[in-house]
């Protein structure tokens, strides 16, 4: 999985190379483990994981700055990485 920009301010783009028809579930937590967004939960219906993230929380609210981690589990993988959400 590909995250960038990284550090980010606004726009964050996620990048996988998985197969059409999958289960997938992407995730952002923060540094404590708790769930702040889920950015996408179903069957993705294409090849390749294309997903533009706004920065925002479940309730729409713009993140504060710190360290977050992107995860994306598929119906055969799992993958994390950590971003940096700075104002």
């Amino acid at each position: 999985m590909t995250v960038y920009p990284n550090p980010a301010s606004g726009t964050v783009y996620i990048l996988s190379s998985i197969k059409r028809n999958t289960s997938v579930e992407c995730n952002v937590y923060d540094v404590a483990g708790d769930l702040v967004n889920t950015l996408y939960k179903g069957i993705w219906t294409q090849d390749g994981f294309k997903f533009v993230w706004n920065g925002k929380d479940n309730n729409g609210e713009k993140l504060k700055s710190g360290v977050y981690f992107i995860r994306l589990n598929t119906s055969t993988s799992k993958g994390c990485v950590k971003i940096v959400i700075a104002d």
